[in-house]
């Protein structure tokens, strides 16, 4: 992560099943704005984490998630996890990237794109995210074969249908050593420019499907799921009703456009213009920020 330019914490230095570190990544002269970076760790269901208590002020809250009787096995809890944190995180990343063999080779991700890919949460996206595997040797395309055919070895589900693309970078260190530092230094600034370039591309979309949401949104909406994931009954995510809890509904809105209404006179101006205003207000109100530029008032008004 730090040769990506991602400052990390460094308060928890082993990493725990399904734990995941939001950082930053600056500006850089390939993109124009920052990236966040959800660093995370997927082993092969070995144990079960434990929460760490942290040494500094930082936010611990802990859940119970309830399983059918007779299923509460480590396995079946170790999938639960993966399945929370992956809705909470797949449907709003850019781009995912495996460095394989620190998650223990081409296998392991396999293993891990066949669970996703059987989960189908990733048909919920409007947009497809783009795959990235980093391998510290070996060639480029018989990595990615080997990849794809481990998947179809464990679902009948294809990486395409899903992703955008598969891309596998090596940073094999095959040239004298007089040059490999400086070819390394090479295979990163490729890395980072790659993942610079699908988030950029992933970003216009988003914008286009009208699913670009904003920093505070980002954050909130899955706050919002994993206060609720441990609930049974909780109805479906709402994403409009979510997007009103920071701003409410003003408690004088029918008094305001009754007031408003007075200033129209004739049964024509209300129909041409007052009317069309308050409902176009209340079409855009409910589009994520950011998105209002997208639409003209006289197209909202045809659309809606």
């Amino acid at each position: 992560m730090e040769r990506l330019s991602v400052d990390i914490t460094t308060l928890n230095i082993t990493q725990g099943h399904s734990e995941i570190y939001l950082s930053l990544a600056p500006v850089s002269t390939s993109s124009a704005r920052p990236t966040l970076i959800a660093d995370a760790n997927t082993p092969a269901y070995k144990q079960l984490g434990q929460p760490r208590k942290s040494t500094l002020c930082h936010e611990l809250i802990a859940r119970l998630l309830s399983t059918p009787r007779g299923e509460a096995t480590l396995s079946t809890v170790l999938k639960i996890a993966d399945h929370v944190y992956s809705c909470m995180l797949l449907l709003f990343a850019d781009a995912v990237c495996f460095f394989a063999d620190d998650l223990g080779g081409v296998e392991t991700v396999a293993q891990q794109l066949a669970l996703w890919l059987e989960m189908d949460i990733l048909s919920m996206s409007l947009v497809r995210l783009w795959l990235v595997v980093v391998m510290n040797g070996g060639e480029e395309d018989s990595t990615r074969s080997q990849l794809l055919q481990a998947v179809r070895r464990r679902t009948d589900t294809h990486v395409s249908e899903r992703f955008h693309g598969v891309r596998v970078i090596s940073l094999a260190e095959t040239a004298p050593k007089s040059l490999r530092r400086h070819l390394r230094s090479l295979c990163w600034d490729i890395l980072s420019n790659e993942l610079s370039y699908m988030a950029e591309t992933k970003r216009v979309e988003r914008m286009l499907a009208s699913c670009l949401f904003s920093a505070t949104y980002l954050a909130g909406l899955p706050r919002h799921a994993a206060e609720h994931v441990g609930d049974a009954g909780a109805p479906p995510l709402d994403f409009l009703a979510i997007s009103r809890l920071e701003s409410l509904v003003a408690a004088d809105l029918p008094a305001y456009l009754a007031r408003f209404l007075t200033h129209y006179a004739s049964v024509d101006d209300l129909k041409r213009f007052a009317v069309p205003v308050i409902a176009s207000s209340f079409v855009l109100d409910h589009y994520p920020p950011g998105m209002h530029h997208m639409f003209t008032t006289s197209t909202s008004i045809h659309q809606h």
